[in-house]
């Protein structure tokens, strides 16, 4: 009898721990955005650049139709943005919003794109393994701004070959401008960036 209670009491605090995990996870967000008013640009927008966030999109729209907050979120999380900042007006027959969407991308500072494994089409058009293949890339970033794209292949920085986008990332630290070396549409060609300084 000691033995079945033991077991009871085993099998009871298992339930119990599995069902506490469970209720923990389910209440963490793997995307969670944070919704915030703005009233001024200058002061409020612009210094989320400077702590290491990036635009994403920018929507300034006018209309009759009201733009819900739940509506703003789930197009902040299609888009990978984990701050969204609005300001609204109001008028007589008609609603604006100028909306930011932001996130922190602090994995390469200062460029504003995402760097990714080389895909399969990628490498098997650029015959290498070498080089560092370029994701999303931020609005309005020097990245963008430089007319660069998804799947771009950086293959070189002031003329140092890039074999992995952890040398990207190091070749680039800490630096005001860069000269890269870049692969797309089967060729390469050079480009001077002014990176990001904080």
């Amino acid at each position: 009898m000691f033995h079945n209670t033991l077991s009871t009491l085993f099998f009871s605090t298992i339930i119990l721990m599995s069902f506490a995990l469970t209720s923990s996870a389910a209440t963490k967000s793997p995307n969670k955005v944070i919704y915030t008013q703005y009233t001024d640009y200058n002061k409020e927008v612009l210094p989320k650049l400077d702590q290491g966030y990036t635009v994403v999109k920018h929507d300034n729209y006018v209309g009759p139709k009201n733009k819900t907050k739940d509506a703003i979120i789930k197009a902040a999380k299609a888009l990978r943005s984990n701050l969204v900042m609005v300001k609204s007006d109001f008028g007589y027959d008609t609603v604006s919003f100028n909306i930011y969407y932001l996130k922190n991308t602090k994995n390469v500072t200062g460029f504003g794109a995402e760097t990714v494994p080389m895909p399969l089409h990628i490498r098997q058009n650029f015959h290498s393994n070498d080089g560092c293949t370029l994701g999303e890339i931020d609005y309005a970033s020097p990245a963008y701004n430089a007319d660069l794209h998804k799947d771009d292949v950086i293959v070189k920085v002031n003329d140092i070959l890039i074999t992995s986008c952890k040398k990207f990332h190091n070749s680039i630290r800490n630096k005001k401008t860069v000269k890269l070396n870049v692969w797309a549409d089967n060729k390469t060609y050079d480009i001077e960036l002014k990176l990001q300084t904080k």
